[in-house]
C-alpha cells in the first residue's frame, strides 16, 4: 500500500475499477504536448505499473502519471479503456 498523500486526482464516486485489472497491469495517459509543422499533434505516453487494484492505489498510480505528464489541468478521473495489448488507458477531464 502507499503511504498517504493528497491525491492530484479526482475519482469519481460512480466510477470503478475495470474489472480486467490486476496487479502487474500497466495504466497509460496520453497527452498532447504541442503540433507539428502540419499541425498535426503530437502526443506524449506515460505509463506506470499497478501494484495493487484497490481505488486508493490505482488513484496513487494516476497521481503519478499526472506528476510525470505535468499535468496540473485534467484531473478528473472519467474513464479506463483496456487496450489490446491488455495495460489500461485512463482518460481525465477538467
Amino acid at each position: 500500500m502507499h503511504r498517504h498523500h493528497t491525491n492530484l486526482s479526482i475519482w469519481d464516486e460512480e466510477l470503478k475499477v475495470h474489472p480486467e485489472m490486476q496487479i502487474g497491469s500497466i495504466l497509460k495517459y496520453k497527452k498532447i504536448i504541442g503540433k507539428d509543422k502540419n499541425g498535426k499533434f503530437i502526443w506524449k505516453e506515460f505509463s506506470t505499473d499497478i501494484y495493487d487494484i484497490s481505488q486508493e492505489c490505482i488513484q496513487y498510480s494516476i497521481d503519478e502519471l499526472l506528476d510525470k505528464a505535468d499535468e496540473y489541468e485534467k484531473v478528473f478521473i472519467e474513464k479506463f479503456v483496456k487496450n489490446e495489448d491488455g495495460s489500461f488507458n485512463v482518460y481525465l477531464g477538467s
